[in-house]
């Protein structure tokens, strides 16, 4: 192994008393610099955990006439615990040396979750963690967990005390180091993110010409030169129309879209992909006034089909066909790039491009694009503004977990106004050089025939898509799927997972916070032939957390108390991905701090394998009498105990949490068309019989006419609530 510019920090962390160390993982370097820290291999017992380390270890230490002691797992944690005491004795500090275990890309350790329960749930000493990152700024997949690695850096973390969950503290650790390292790494100049996406796109289009952009509409294909050349034509259509503001695209998924995406991102100009299932005046002139755009773009076969939507006059309206037409260059005329600079002098053609992408306005923190998101009542209507940055390190952490090869296929059908469509369809693929197939409706027949036809390797679907399409396609005609993303709420219910396992597939569900740019948690399925000693899947839960992200837990009700990782409670992220800031009619508002935690709106916990399990949002649970208490969780169980069939809606209990305006005191309250207030003991005796929490009980039952839903016909709990602190607590007021 060639040795690779190395940084060290906390050194002054070591102590001079015995103690037990726990590095992330290890290699030959990290050892040498572990060993240079401790002054030599004598100055410490190495316990070798799991299979026989890497040959090189083995060499090292045997050219040292040294002899690690292994780590069974099999002993009782006593027997185990006397050999580290026995090497305390002799004045040794103690190294675990992990081995090198099968585990998924850009893992934030090479230890087994099990081991590091084994070793510290009854472990009486304190620990110190050691963090080795191991990166490649100037690649798109930085993060990595093994070699060919062009940077380590190595933190001595300050030791832990024991009690607790010690080895879920030791990985949050673990996580948050590496958060911290990839913040202070991936702004380095010439590393990935300290660049703009246009300047990584330009890049990417002229590395591979001949990727290809498949349109499933009729098969036709438009390659990446075609594709440059098509979006350098727009992009100059469009800065002398806009400038370098903002402006809305009404597309589906396809060659417009794409072409108008990169277009405005060549030029400089923000895009705004905006829902074009909008029919409502105020939503669309709420989204205008948000993001400040005068223009949009569509194309006029388009705007016919959509005769609903509440389009702005016609001044106001470019035509991309119009615009490409004008300029006599069509999208699969073959006369793309190539062509193009065999007529026309090269120097001339890509120096315009670069003068636009390299002005001196644009920097990594500046605004790359903006995106729209709902509330989680279904009412509130936000934009979100994205910088170069927060994409790039997006892209960074997405393809360090997921390997992207140069050529693969990707199935783009997610509407662009969706961040992760837009993100996974279109800005991830042209930044890994892949080909992109897309299609712009949902026609389930027509998807299976497309990743039959094309065996794409990848695809993200809602759940909605996803059920419907494991229902209708046969085993072999999925069998190329290597990543099967879903997001959504409901991706990780069943029947989904069963009809996964079905076709011998792994959802690869993705938990993706409003204010992030890219998913920070999800499944990961095993490579082929692979044997994770690391569990990475799971469909109860949001999967492992993904490189570059760090988690903390919070007290629901005191935030700025830290719960142990392992306890449900209120989680908060850090990561280089945050959103800049809200879209704001009187100004565009400042985004969080990017060295702050930021809150997610959800309660959480890691579970004893690592993985992040989602309990739901914030608003669905209370606390009572210093419990935690899932309002979901009681509803269900006043469904059971009611024996009450939900199915076919309108609902009819709804549980919500209210409190008295008097007393400040939090009620579970039961909202029904069915119940009366007399029926809290049978409750009462049902939850009981259930071996429930007596604080788990509704306290109140207030009747209503109705149970109020959203548009998608599930329970609007926020109304619920107005209506039964109003009416509870006015009427005894």
């Amino acid at each position: 192994m060639n040795s690779v510019p190395t940084s060290i920090e906390g050194a002054h962390n070591l102590p001079k008393e015995p103690i037990l160390m726990i590095p992330n993982r290890v290699n030959l370097q990290v050892l040498r610099e572990l060993e240079q820290a401790l002054g030599s291999l004598d100055k410490a017992e190495w316990l070798v955990v799991g299979n026989r380390p890497a040959e090189d270890i083995c060499t090292y230490m045997r050219s040292q006439k040294y002899r690690p002691i292994a780590w069974a797992l099999n002993n009782a944690p006593d027997a185990n615990l006397t050999c580290i005491e026995n090497a305390f004795a002799k004045g040794k500090h103690v190294v675990v040396l992990p081995a090198r275990p099968a585990q998924p890309p850009a893992h934030e350790s090479d230890l087994p979750a099990r081991f590091l329960h084994h070793l510290l749930d009854s472990y009486p000493h304190k620990v110190l963690p050691i963090y080795a990152g191991m990166y490649n700024p100037s690649r798109p997949s930085v993060y990595t967990s093994q070699e060919p690695y062009d940077k380590l850096m190595l933190s001595i973390l300050p030791p832990l005390a024991p009690g607790g969950d010690l080895a879920a503290e030791l990985q949050a650790t673990w996580l948050t180091t590496g958060a911290r390292q990839a913040a202070q790494l991936l702004p380095e100049p010439g590393g990935w993110c300290s660049s703009t996406l246009p300047q990584a796109l330009l890049q990417s289009l002229l590395a591979a010409p001949k990727a290809v952009i498949i349109d499933g509409v009729d098969d036709s294909r438009m390659t990446y030169a075609q594709l440059l050349s098509l979006a350098a034509s727009l992009a100059s259509e469009l800065r002398r129309i806009v400038g370098q503001k903002r402006i809305g695209i009404l597309l589906p998924p396809g060659k417009y879209a794409i072409i108008a995406n990169v277009a405005c991102l060549l030029g400089n100009i923000r895009p705004v992909n905006l829902d074009y299932h909008c029919d409502s005046d105020a939503s669309f002139h709420r989204m205008r006034a948000l993001a400040g755009f005068d223009r949009i773009i569509t194309y006029r076969h388009f705007k016919l089909n959509k005769k609903n939507f509440p389009w702005p006059p016609k001044r106001d309206i470019l035509y991309i066909d119009d615009a490409l037409a004008a300029n006599k260059i069509s999208p699969f005329s073959g006369f793309g790039l190539s062509g193009l600079l065999n007529f026309i002098n090269r120097k001339i053609v890509l120096s315009r491009v670069r003068k636009w992408i390299y002005a001196a306005s644009a920097s990594p923190e500046a605004e790359a694009l903006s995106t729209f998101t709902t509330a989680a009542d279904g009412t509130a209507l936000r934009g979100s503004r994205l910088s170069h940055r927060a994409i790039l390190a997006g892209a960074a952490s997405y393809s360090s977990r997921f390997a992207s090869q140069k050529g693969e296929n990707v199935l783009s059908i997610l509407p662009f106004y969706h961040r992760a469509g837009l993100f996974s369809g279109l800005i991830y693929p042209l930044l890994f050089r892949q080909n992109i197939i897309t299609y712009p409706v949902e026609n389930i027949e027509r998807f299976c025939e497309l990743i039959s036809t094309y065996r794409p390797s990848r695809t993200l679907f809602t759940p909605t898509i996803a059920r419907k399409i494991l229902e209708s396609a046969d085993k072999e005609s999925l069998s190329s799927l290597k990543y099967f993303h879903i997001i959504g709420e409901t991706a990780r219910q069943e029947p989904t997972p069963r009809a996964a396992a079905d076709h011998s597939l792994y959802l690869c569900t993705l938990y993706q916070p409003e204010m992030c740019a890219q998913p920070i948690a999800c499944n990961t399925a095993p490579e082929a032939g692979a044997r994770y000693a690391h569990t990475s899947y799971s469909h109860n839960s949001a999967g492992l957390i993904l490189p570059g992200v760090s988690i903390r837990i919070s007290d629901i009700e005191y935030t700025e108390n830290t719960l142990p990782p392992s306890e449900p409670g209120l989680l908060w992220v850090k990561t280089p991905s945050l959103f800049s800031g809200y879209l704001s009619p009187n100004g565009d508002t400042s985004g969080p701090d990017l060295n702050s935690w930021v809150c997610t709106g959800n309660v959480a916990y890691i579970r004893q394998d690592g993985l992040l399990c989602l309990c739901g949002p914030l608003s669905r649970f209370v606390k009572i009498d210093n419990h935690l208490v899932s309002l979901d969780d009681t509803e269900s169980k006043v469904i059971e105990i009611m024996k009450l069939n939900e199915q076919p809606l309108p609902p009819r209990v709804a549980v919500v949490s209210v409190t008295d305006p008097n007393t400040g005191v939090c009620h579970i309250a039961l909202a029904t068309t069915l119940f009366k207030p007399d029926d809290l003991l049978i409750l009462k005796y049902g939850f009981r019989n259930m071996h429930s929490n007596d604080y788990e009980v509704p306290s109140i039952i207030e009747p209503v006419a109705s149970i109020p839903t959203l548009a998608d016909g599930t329970t609007d709990y926020a109304r619920c609530t107005r209506h039964v602190q109003y009416s509870h607590f006015k009427s005894r007021a």
